[in-house]
């Protein structure tokens, strides 16, 4: 589940309020119906949001929240539904490289000002996902917020490619033409 969704959720929730949580695989088995016990903020600048649920079924306590955001599926609030509609439209995870990332994010700011107008042409290399691999025209490209700060290359193709996200399947990167 995206972290900002789950974030301003827990932020609207108060103790007592009835929620129902669906797990990804292997914790699917988690899945079912809470009470709020309460809301918590973690330790640090932008520190985490967490929930402290009581489980409606068996009284178990469970806690979710934003470090634990990729293992959730969907959360339902007053009927409401926030999340994925089901396990299979969750976006694959891949392992990461942190030092190619750098080197990744240090070659994809020089694509920072493409746009559909002012294209990039770009070849990449990742034998393990047959979409990214080839070559593609970047129409645009966006720094996200956070510590990692991750750069985003949205392709005339369709696949997104992350400096952070894709560090451990991409094998090469090439830049074939530049912006302006």
């Amino acid at each position: 589940m995206d972290k900002a969704t789950l974030k301003s959720v827990i932020s609207g929730l108060v103790a007592g309020d009835n929620i129902t949580v669906n797990f990804c695989s292997p914790a699917q088995n988690l899945s079912g119906d809470f009470v709020v016990v309460g809301t918590r903020k973690g330790r640090g600048k932008g520190g985490s949001k967490l929930a402290e649920l009581k489980s409606v079924t068996t009284g178990e306590l469970t806690t979710i929240g934003t470090p634990t955001s990729n293992s959730l599926v969907n959360v339902t609030v007053a009927g409401v539904a926030y999340g994925y509609e089901s396990e299979s439209d969750v976006p694959a995870m891949f392992e990461t490289n942190a030092g190619l990332a750098s080197g990744y994010k240090e070659t994809f700011r020089t694509l920072l000002n493409a746009s559909p107008t002012n294209t990039a042409t770009v070849r990449v290399g990742c034998s393990t996902v047959s979409d990214l691999d080839g070559t593609f025209t970047v129409v645009g490209a966006r720094q996200l917020r956070g510590r990692g700060g991750q750069i985003v290359l949205e392709t005339a193709e369709g696949p997104e490619l992350w400096s952070y996200r894709h560090s451990g399947i991409i094998e090469s990167f090439t830049v074939v033409s530049e912006t302006k």
